[in-house]
Protein backbone atom coordinates (compact mmCIF):
# COMPACT_ATOMS: atom_id res chain seq x y z
CA UNK A 1 0.00 0.00 0.00
CA UNK A 2 3.17 2.27 1.00
CA UNK A 3 4.38 1.99 -2.85
CA UNK A 4 1.08 2.13 -4.19
CA UNK A 5 0.42 5.45 -2.74
CA UNK A 6 3.93 6.75 -3.55
CA UNK A 7 2.71 5.95 -6.88
CA UNK A 8 -0.37 7.52 -7.09
CA UNK A 9 1.19 10.70 -5.26
CA UNK A 10 3.69 11.24 -8.53
CA UNK A 11 0.98 10.26 -10.92
CA UNK A 12 -0.51 13.24 -11.50
CA UNK A 13 2.67 15.45 -11.76
CA UNK A 14 3.71 13.34 -14.40
CA UNK A 15 0.65 13.37 -16.53
CA UNK A 16 0.81 17.12 -16.38
CA UNK A 17 4.43 17.23 -17.71
CA UNK A 18 3.93 14.53 -20.41
CA UNK A 19 0.84 17.05 -21.49
CA UNK A 20 2.80 20.13 -21.52
CA UNK A 21 5.52 18.46 -23.64
CA UNK A 22 3.20 16.82 -26.16
CA UNK A 23 1.02 19.97 -26.51
CA UNK A 24 4.58 22.21 -26.70
CA UNK A 25 5.05 19.85 -29.70
CA UNK A 26 1.71 20.63 -31.62
CA UNK A 27 2.78 24.03 -32.13
CA UNK A 28 2.18 25.25 -35.75
CA UNK A 29 3.39 28.89 -36.80
CA UNK A 30 1.52 30.75 -39.33
CA UNK A 31 3.90 32.08 -42.01
CA UNK A 32 2.22 35.36 -44.42
CA UNK A 33 3.09 36.86 -48.01
CA UNK A 34 6.05 39.42 -47.38
CA UNK A 35 7.06 40.62 -50.52
CA UNK A 36 10.42 41.88 -49.40
CA UNK A 37 11.46 38.37 -49.37
CA UNK A 38 11.24 37.74 -52.55
CA UNK A 39 14.76 38.56 -54.66
CA UNK A 40 15.00 41.53 -56.03
CA UNK A 41 13.92 41.79 -60.01
CA UNK A 42 16.99 42.94 -61.66
CA UNK A 43 16.71 41.55 -65.00
CA UNK A 44 12.97 40.61 -64.83
CA UNK A 45 11.49 43.70 -67.51
CA UNK A 46 15.20 44.22 -68.92
CA UNK A 47 16.81 41.14 -69.36
CA UNK A 48 16.13 41.39 -73.11
CA UNK A 49 14.23 44.87 -74.44
CA UNK A 50 11.82 45.30 -77.82
CA UNK A 51 11.91 48.79 -78.51
CA UNK A 52 9.99 48.25 -81.85
CA UNK A 53 7.14 46.47 -80.38
CA UNK A 54 4.41 47.87 -77.93
CA UNK A 55 3.57 46.24 -74.22
CA UNK A 56 1.77 43.83 -74.21
CA UNK A 57 -0.36 42.73 -71.25
CA UNK A 58 -0.88 38.85 -70.28
CA UNK A 59 -3.30 37.23 -67.77
CA UNK A 60 -2.98 35.22 -64.82
CA UNK A 61 -5.68 32.28 -64.22
CA UNK A 62 -5.10 30.68 -60.52
CA UNK A 63 -8.17 29.12 -59.30
CA UNK A 64 -9.02 30.20 -55.58
CA UNK A 65 -8.63 26.25 -54.13
CA UNK A 66 -4.79 27.10 -55.12
CA UNK A 67 -4.79 30.44 -53.81
CA UNK A 68 -6.20 29.05 -50.29
CA UNK A 69 -3.95 25.98 -50.53
CA UNK A 70 -1.31 25.82 -47.79
CA UNK A 71 1.55 23.57 -46.51
CA UNK A 72 2.07 22.34 -42.76
CA UNK A 73 5.55 20.90 -42.52
CA UNK A 74 7.25 18.60 -40.55
CA UNK A 75 8.95 19.85 -37.39
CA UNK A 76 11.65 21.68 -37.17
CA UNK A 77 14.56 20.56 -34.77
CA UNK A 78 13.41 17.67 -33.04
CA UNK A 79 10.06 16.43 -32.08
CA UNK A 80 9.27 19.08 -29.68
CA UNK A 81 9.65 21.82 -32.71
CA UNK A 82 7.09 23.63 -34.07
CA UNK A 83 5.75 22.91 -37.36
CA UNK A 84 5.07 26.08 -39.69
CA UNK A 85 2.42 26.81 -41.83
CA UNK A 86 3.18 28.02 -45.21
CA UNK A 87 0.82 30.05 -47.45
CA UNK A 88 2.04 28.81 -50.42
CA UNK A 89 -1.07 29.29 -52.59
CA UNK A 90 -0.96 33.19 -51.60
CA UNK A 91 3.09 33.14 -51.82
CA UNK A 92 2.66 31.60 -55.31
CA UNK A 93 -0.22 34.54 -56.45
CA UNK A 94 2.12 37.24 -55.45
CA UNK A 95 5.12 36.05 -57.16
CA UNK A 96 3.31 35.49 -60.38
CA UNK A 97 1.77 38.67 -60.30
CA UNK A 98 5.04 40.21 -59.88
CA UNK A 99 7.39 37.91 -62.07
CA UNK A 100 4.30 38.78 -64.82
CA UNK A 101 4.08 41.85 -64.37
CA UNK A 102 7.74 43.34 -64.47
CA UNK A 103 8.74 40.68 -67.28
CA UNK A 104 5.69 41.99 -69.93
CA UNK A 105 5.49 46.12 -69.73
CA UNK A 106 2.12 45.86 -70.59
CA UNK A 107 1.32 44.23 -66.96
CA UNK A 108 -0.38 41.05 -65.90
CA UNK A 109 -4.07 40.95 -65.32
CA UNK A 110 -5.86 38.39 -63.36
CA UNK A 111 -8.85 35.90 -65.56
CA UNK A 112 -10.19 34.06 -63.54
CA UNK A 113 -11.49 35.99 -60.92
CA UNK A 114 -14.99 36.70 -62.31
CA UNK A 115 -15.16 33.78 -65.17
CA UNK A 116 -14.72 36.82 -67.96
CA UNK A 117 -12.93 35.79 -70.97
CA UNK A 118 -9.38 36.97 -71.76
CA UNK A 119 -10.04 37.61 -75.08
CA UNK A 120 -13.39 39.67 -74.82
CA UNK A 121 -13.71 43.28 -77.19
CA UNK A 122 -12.94 45.72 -74.22
CA UNK A 123 -9.31 46.45 -75.65
CA UNK A 124 -8.39 47.81 -72.53
CA UNK A 125 -8.77 44.40 -70.62
CA UNK A 126 -7.11 42.55 -74.25
CA UNK A 127 -3.94 40.41 -73.04
CA UNK A 128 -1.92 38.42 -75.24
CA UNK A 129 -2.01 34.96 -73.34
CA UNK A 130 -2.72 33.40 -70.19
CA UNK A 131 -0.55 31.87 -67.63
CA UNK A 132 -2.47 29.33 -66.09
CA UNK A 133 -1.23 27.55 -62.82
CA UNK A 134 -2.94 24.08 -62.36
CA UNK A 135 -1.02 22.75 -59.54
CA UNK A 136 1.05 23.68 -55.92
CA UNK A 137 3.47 21.30 -54.31
CA UNK A 138 5.43 22.35 -51.88
CA UNK A 139 7.95 20.45 -49.16
CA UNK A 140 10.93 21.37 -46.83
CA UNK A 141 12.54 18.89 -44.74
CA UNK A 142 15.13 19.76 -41.96
CA UNK A 143 17.67 17.12 -41.47
CA UNK A 144 20.22 16.73 -38.99
CA UNK A 145 24.06 17.44 -40.26
CA UNK A 146 25.71 16.25 -37.28
CA UNK A 147 25.53 16.73 -33.59
CA UNK A 148 28.75 17.01 -31.17
CA UNK A 149 27.78 15.04 -27.71
CA UNK A 150 30.03 17.72 -25.87
CA UNK A 151 26.85 18.59 -23.34
CA UNK A 152 23.35 17.72 -23.95
CA UNK A 153 22.19 21.57 -24.30
CA UNK A 154 25.04 21.48 -27.23
CA UNK A 155 23.07 22.53 -30.40
CA UNK A 156 22.84 20.54 -33.07
CA UNK A 157 23.88 21.61 -36.27
CA UNK A 158 20.47 21.02 -39.42
CA UNK A 159 20.38 21.35 -42.74
CA UNK A 160 17.07 22.73 -44.27
CA UNK A 161 15.72 22.78 -47.46
CA UNK A 162 12.44 23.97 -49.36
CA UNK A 163 11.55 22.57 -53.09
CA UNK A 164 8.47 23.88 -54.87
CA UNK A 165 6.79 21.90 -58.19
CA UNK A 166 4.08 23.53 -60.30
CA UNK A 167 2.39 22.39 -63.34
CA UNK A 168 1.41 25.71 -65.76
CA UNK A 169 0.16 25.88 -68.90
CA UNK A 170 0.31 29.08 -71.21
CA UNK A 171 -3.00 29.50 -73.47
CA UNK A 172 -3.96 32.11 -76.34
CA UNK A 173 -6.79 34.57 -75.14
CA UNK A 174 -9.64 32.53 -75.90
CA UNK A 175 -8.27 29.94 -73.18
CA UNK A 176 -6.89 27.43 -75.63
CA UNK A 177 -4.23 25.23 -74.28
CA UNK A 178 -0.72 26.08 -76.35
CA UNK A 179 1.68 24.24 -74.56
CA UNK A 180 2.52 22.85 -70.27
CA UNK A 181 5.39 22.32 -68.53
CA UNK A 182 6.07 21.61 -64.58
CA UNK A 183 8.85 23.88 -63.04
CA UNK A 184 10.82 22.45 -60.19
CA UNK A 185 13.11 25.06 -57.70
CA UNK A 186 14.91 21.88 -56.67
CA UNK A 187 15.96 21.70 -53.26
CA UNK A 188 17.16 25.54 -52.03
CA UNK A 189 18.51 26.34 -49.11
CA UNK A 190 19.17 29.35 -46.95
CA UNK A 191 22.41 31.52 -47.49
CA UNK A 192 22.80 31.69 -43.74
CA UNK A 193 24.90 30.04 -41.09
CA UNK A 194 23.48 26.57 -40.32
CA UNK A 195 24.99 26.62 -37.23
CA UNK A 196 22.38 28.65 -34.23
CA UNK A 197 26.07 29.68 -32.79
CA UNK A 198 27.52 31.72 -35.75
CA UNK A 199 26.92 35.13 -36.58
CA UNK A 200 24.10 35.71 -39.11
CA UNK A 201 22.17 32.52 -38.09
CA UNK A 202 18.41 33.22 -39.34
CA UNK A 203 15.34 31.11 -37.14
CA UNK A 204 14.44 27.89 -39.21
CA UNK A 205 10.75 29.46 -38.94
CA UNK A 206 11.67 32.62 -40.74
CA UNK A 207 13.88 30.97 -43.60
CA UNK A 208 10.97 28.11 -44.69
CA UNK A 209 8.64 31.55 -45.32
CA UNK A 210 11.66 33.38 -47.29
CA UNK A 211 12.56 30.12 -49.17
CA UNK A 212 8.99 29.59 -49.90
CA UNK A 213 8.93 32.86 -51.79
CA UNK A 214 12.56 32.65 -53.15
CA UNK A 215 11.66 28.94 -54.96
CA UNK A 216 8.28 31.13 -55.92
CA UNK A 217 9.72 33.68 -57.24
CA UNK A 218 12.75 31.64 -59.12
CA UNK A 219 10.35 29.44 -61.09
CA UNK A 220 7.36 32.07 -62.19
CA UNK A 221 10.54 34.36 -63.21
CA UNK A 222 11.62 31.83 -65.61
CA UNK A 223 8.03 30.70 -66.65
CA UNK A 224 7.41 34.62 -67.59
CA UNK A 225 10.15 35.18 -69.46
CA UNK A 226 9.47 31.99 -71.80
CA UNK A 227 6.20 32.69 -72.13
CA UNK A 228 7.46 36.12 -73.39
CA UNK A 229 9.71 34.95 -75.18
CA UNK A 230 7.02 32.86 -77.13
CA UNK A 231 4.83 35.38 -77.61
CA UNK A 232 7.34 37.35 -79.23
CA UNK A 233 8.12 34.24 -81.56
CA UNK A 234 4.47 34.17 -82.44
CA UNK A 235 3.90 37.74 -83.01
CA UNK A 236 7.20 37.69 -85.84
CA UNK A 237 6.18 34.71 -87.54
CA UNK A 238 2.53 36.61 -87.90
CA UNK A 239 4.50 39.88 -88.98
CA UNK A 240 6.34 37.58 -91.22
CA UNK A 241 3.46 35.97 -93.14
Amino acid sequence: MTIGRRLWKFRTPALLAVAMLTGAGCATIDGRVDPTMFPAAREAATDRPVPDRPPVAVGLALPAPLVAQDYIGERLGDFMGPRVRVPIGRIVEAAALRALGETFQGAARRTDGDGSRADSGDTADAVAAVVAIRRIEMNYRHELSFFLPIHPAFPSVRRLTVRLVLDAELRDPAGRPLWSKTLDSGAIEPSTPRSPLSSGFEDPRTSVIRLAHQAAWRVLLDLAREARDWIEAEHSRERRL
